[in-house]
């Protein structure tokens, strides 16, 4: 499975293939593709938020494309971009992840 076929599977239609088109523009979902290409590539691991989910619960998967299940009462909040979000990004840093 590609990377591409598993977010066709975990994403929401109307946030991933949906908004190809002059909108959001014709490879939208081609460039979603790409940066979470890119999460994987320099983490290890990228996120689904529960917005864009197609289930509507948040998940995280690795780059053989295995969910990776949060641990009970200790989820780590993220950034779309895969940065711990902490104190200094609009206010918060980088440094510690917040759990919540």
């Amino acid at each position: 499975m590609t990377l591409y076929e598993f977010l066709l599977i975990h994403y929401k239609p109307s946030r991933f293939q949906g908004r190809d088109g002059p909108e959001w523009g014709h490879n939208y979902s081609r460039n979603v593709c790409a940066s979470y290409q890119d999460d994987l590539d320099h983490t290890g691991y990228a996120c689904i938020s529960r917005f864009e989910s197609a289930t509507n619960v948040p998940m995280k998967f690795n780059a053989a494309l295995e969910i990776v299940p949060e641990r009970e009462g200790n989820r780590i909040n993220r950034m779309g971009n895969g940065r711990k979000r902490t104190e200094t990004d609009a206010g918060i840093s980088f440094n510690a992840p917040i759990l919540i």
